[in-house]
């Protein structure tokens, strides 16, 4: 209070007192200072990611694939961008799938570019030992299952889309069965022929 700074979330108070002793140790006495809380997580989610940001993680995804140099694991690193370059797609023309999107995002896209960075490092080893091998061996295999939880995710955020369109046409059917009892052949005047 004998900062003129209102707090509106005991968690901002840290917060306030920095920006007060770092910004507004300069400013008028009469004038009462206002730190906004930051927005919740659900805002957070919300707030669409650049398309940049997008295009910087799939040209990491080709870049870690073209220093690699084992087809097997090349192959699924295809897989993998042609899956995220979905994501990202379906998120950009829809932000709202971005919430269902945040833990790809944010922990397994990361993480998988960690793993691939290390496998590309590993694979450059002089003389690989048993001990390498093995981690390598443990990229290579949960590169298969990173794809199938990718296209699971992928194929979620499509899923009101499909169920949408399924009513849609669902809908469609009955106003044409309605208006044209000819295409119908169960109506009175099909079975007459």
């Amino acid at each position: 209070m004998s900062r003129k700074v209102l707090v509106l979330d005991s968690a901002q108070a840290a917060r306030a007192a920095d920006v007060y002793q770092s910004t507004y140790m300069r400013a008028d006495e009469d004038e009462e200072i206002v730190v906004e809380p930051e927005p919740k997580q659900e805002e957070k989610a919300q707030a669409p990611k650049s398309e940049d940001e997008y295009e910087r993680k799939l040209e990491q995804i080709r870049k870690v694939n073209r220093d690699i140099a084992d087809q097997e694991v090349s192959r699924k690193i295809y897989r993998i961008e042609a899956i995220t370059s979905g994501i990202f797609t379906a998120v950009k023309n829809d932000p709202a799938k971005l919430a269902q999107a945040q833990t790809f995002m944010n922990y397994y896209l990361p993480t998988t570019l960690k793993l691939l960075t290390r496998y590309a490092q590993l694979e450059k080893t002089a003389s690989p030992g048993p001990n390498v091998r093995s981690a390598m061996r443990n990229i290579s295999e949960i590169l298969d299952k990173l794809v199938q939880s990718f296209e699971e995710l992928l194929d979620k955020l499509y899923q009101n889309d499909v169920i949408d369109i399924t009513s849609e046409i669902s809908a469609l059917e009955t106003m044409m069965a309605r208006d044209n009892p000819s295409a119908n052949p169960y109506s009175f005047e099909h079975m007459k022929k």
